[in-house]
Formats: C-alpha cells, sequence, structure tokens
C-alpha cells in the first residue's frame, strides 16, 4: 500500500500543476522627466519594461497598458515629481481604463521650487479583457512635472514613473 500510495501522489501534484494559471505581472518605468502642463491631463509615458509575463501589453513608449485576461488587477505606482517654477502646487495622480478617470482614486501631493516628492499610490482595478490603463497626472499650476534623476555614483537612474500591474484573481 505504501508503494501505491507514493506513486500516486507525485502524479495528483502534475495534475494540479497543469492546470494552475501562471502569474501576469509587469513592471514598466520611465527614464525621461514629463512636464504636467497646466490644466491638462498627462498620461504618464513608459519607456522601459522592467519585467513582464505574457499577458500585460505595453508597446513602448506608451502611455497605455493592456491586459488580455479579465479580472483584479494590483496597481502600483511612484511618482517621482517636483515643480520648477515659484512658489508651491498641486499635482493629482490617479488611474484611468479605457480613458475614463477611476472614481475615488486620486491622490494629491504639493510641490515647492525645485523640492522633490514621491507619490505611490496602490490600487486595485477591475479590468477586462483587452482594456487598456494609464496613469494620469495633473495640476493647476505651471512648472509640475513627473522628474527623472540621472544616475549618480553608486545610485541608479530614478525613473520619473514607476508601475507594477499584476493579476490577482
Amino acid at each position: 500500500m505504501n508503494k501505491m500510495a507514493l506513486s500516486i501522489r507525485p502524479i495528483n501534484s502534475l495534475l494540479l500543476n497543469t492546470y494552475k494559471q501562471p502569474p501576469i505581472y509587469a513592471s514598466y518605468s520611465s527614464t525621461q522627466t514629463q512636464n504636467i502642463t497646466q490644466n491638462q491631463v498627462l498620461p504618464l509615458v513608459y519607456n522601459t519594461e522592467d519585467i513582464s509575463s505574457s499577458g500585460i501589453i505595453c508597446t513602448l513608449p506608451s502611455a497605455n497598458i493592456f491586459v488580455s485576461k479579465p479580472g483584479v488587477y494590483k496597481v502600483v505606482a511612484s511618482l517621482q515629481c517636483d515643480r520648477n517654477a515659484p512658489g508651491a502646487a498641486s499635482i493629482n495622480m490617479y488611474p484611468s481604463i479605457n480613458g475614463v478617470a477611476v472614481p475615488n482614486s486620486a491622490t494629491r501631493v504639493i510641490i515647492n521650487q525645485n523640492i522633490e516628492s514621491l507619490m505611490t499610490v496602490e490600487w486595485y482595478l477591475n479590468i477586462s479583457q483587452g482594456q487598456y490603463i494609464t496613469i494620469d497626472a495633473f495640476s493647476t499650476a505651471t512648472g509640475a512635472r513627473a522628474l527623472a534623476i540621472a544616475a549618480s555614483g553608486p545610485v541608479p537612474l530614478i525613473p520619473s514613473i514607476i508601475t507594477t500591474i499584476m493579476k490577482i484573481s
């Protein structure tokens, strides 16, 4: 009986692995500073694919991240921002699906001239097959920007935007 139990166990684990879905994930970033024009929505553009699996596509350079399978996706975006004009101003960041802002999703930071701020936000979004998401920025002031900072010494380049997306259900 022990021999039979041992021979069945590997078969059962093989069957389970056959039906398990591979993970769907990606991470994109931008090595370019992106100016946020006053009173205009800026879908932030990516020019680097950091890592990805099949199922999420961003044809670089682009702001659009497409998903091939419907489900709930965890999306995390980090925006390095500053202002190159005098005074304080706000920058807002939020996701859009197929060009429509996701309700109740915006985050805002107040920035000052030449003082950098980092805004990192996590969202859980229900995305249908073939839809695309963008991470949008908006400011009512001049001089707001998503800031990329060149590598210096042992410190690697700081992207203006980093976005990771992973299907969780």
